[in-house]
C-alpha cells in the first residue's frame, strides 16, 4: 500500500475483513512518513501486518529507483505496537534451516531467543590461556600475534526478530507480482511507475499471463 494512498486501500481490502482500526492508520501514517525523510526514498508502502500472541509486528517497504539499474533497491522496516520503525536485519544464511521449518505462531517478542549459540569449551580455555600468558609476561610468537589481529565475529543468537526477516522477505519473494504495463523501463535502465497506467480491463484482470512475478 502506497503511503500516499492508505485510506483508499483500507477501503479496499476492509471489504475482505483485514484492515486496521483507526489509531493503527493514524500512527501508522506518521511513522511511514518518517521513513520517507529518513533517507529520501521515492517510495514507502506499507507491506502488512503479521499478528503475534503477545504484540504485533507492522512492516514497510522503502523503495529508491533513481539510480538503480533495472531493479530497485528494496529496505524493509518493521515496528511493534510503538510504531518506531527500524531496519530489518539481513539474514543470517546459518539458520535458513531453522527459519524454514519452524511453523510456530510469532509471539510479538523480538529479542526473544530461538537459538542460543553457546561458546565453544575449546575458545573459552583458549582464551582463558591466552589471559594468564598475557599476566606472566610471557612473549607471544609471531603467528600468534598476527591471529590475534584478526577479529572474529562473534557468534550470535537466532531470535524471532531473525525469523520475522527470513520469513518477510520469502514471502516478498514468492508472491510479489505487477500487472502489465505497470512499470516501464527509462532510457538509462531505471525502473519507473508508468504514469499511463490505469489499471487492467475487466476483461483482463483475471488472465495471468497478464501480471509479472
Amino acid at each position: 500500500m502506497n503511503i500516499n494512498d492508505l485510506a483508499g486501500s483500507f477501503r479496499r481490502v476492509g471489504a475482505f475483513g483485514q484492515t486496521l482500526n483507526t489509531e493503527e492508520r493514524l500512527k501508522l501514517e506518521l511513522a511511514l512518513l518518517k521513513i520517507h525523510d529518513f533517507e529520501k526514498f521515492d517510495e514507502v508502502l506499507f507491506w502488512g501486518k503479521v499478528q503475534g500472541v503477545k504484540k504485533d509486528y507492522y512492516l514497510a517497504l522503502a523503495l529508491n529507483f533513481n539510480g538503480y539499474y533495472e531493479f530497485p533497491r528494496k529496505k524493509f522496516f518493521w515496528a511493534s505496537e510503538d510504531f518506531v520503525f527500524a531496519e530489518l536485519p539481513e539474514i543470517n544464511a546459518e539458520y535458513r534451516k531453522e527459519a524454514e521449518t519452524n511453523v510456530s505462531l510469532f509471539s510479538g517478542e523480538h529479542d526473544k531467543i530461538i537459538i542460543e549459540v553457546k561458546q565453544p569449551e575449546e575458545e573459552e580455555e583458549n582464551q582463558e590461556a591466552k589471559a594468564e600468558g598475557s599476566q606472566e609476561g610471557g612473549e607471544n610468537l609471531e603467528g600468534e600475534e598476527e591471529e590475534e589481529k584478526e577479529e572474529k565475529i562473534p557468534p550470535k543468537n537466532f531470535t524471532e526478530l531473525d525469523r520475522l526477516a527470513y520469513v518477510v522477505r520469502a514471502v516478498d519473494v514468492e508472491t510479489s507480482v505487477v500487472p502489465l504495463g505497470a512499470f516501464k523501463i527509462t532510457p538509462s535502465h531505471e525502473l519507473r511507475r508508468n504514469e499511463a497506467f490505469r489499471g487492467l480491463s475487466q476483461e483482463n484482470v483475471g488472465l495471468l499471463h497478464n501480471y509479472f512475478h
